[in-house]
């Protein structure tokens, strides 16, 4: 790790190495769905980050662990293309703007884009700590 971390810091503003965590709507083995009510919004880490995975490949996301959502390469592109000029990107950003994750499903499921979601994990988890 500090050898990624070195080899990054002089590139990118900010290098984070993340733990391996559940995640793309599976949680504990359930599924988690949009519900008609449900609170949404853009997922703020498309205008905040990219991600670099270990093989090189660039992601837009944190949970997109098995990179499904690939923009490029780094060792093929930079960075700043990456971010202002990719398609792909400029694609999902505008999906995110109308609400519209029909064509992702690793956003449909996301606490990061759906606020109820999250809201609902956070009264869950006060519910066990109250009852323990």
């Amino acid at each position: 790790m500090p050898a990624f971390r070195e080899r990054w810091l002089g590139v990118a503003d900010r290098v984070e190495v993340q733990c391996l965590r559940e995640y793309q709507g599976v949680e504990a083995g359930r599924t988690t769905q949009i519900r008609p009510d449900d609170e949404l919004r853009p997922c703020p880490a498309l205008w905040d980050y990219l991600v670099i995975l270990s093989d090189r490949r660039v992601v837009p996301c944190c949970v997109d662990i098995n990179g499904d959502m690939t923009l490029g390469d780094i060792a093929d592109t930079d960075i700043q293309t990456l971010w202002t000029r990719n398609p792909v990107l400029q694609e999902l950003r505008a999906h995110h703007l109308r609400y519209d994750y029909t064509g992702y499903p690793l956003c449909r499921g996301c606490e990061f884009t759906n606020v109820s979601l999250l809201k609902r994990k956070a009264r869950e988890t006060e519910t066990e700590l109250t009852a323990e």
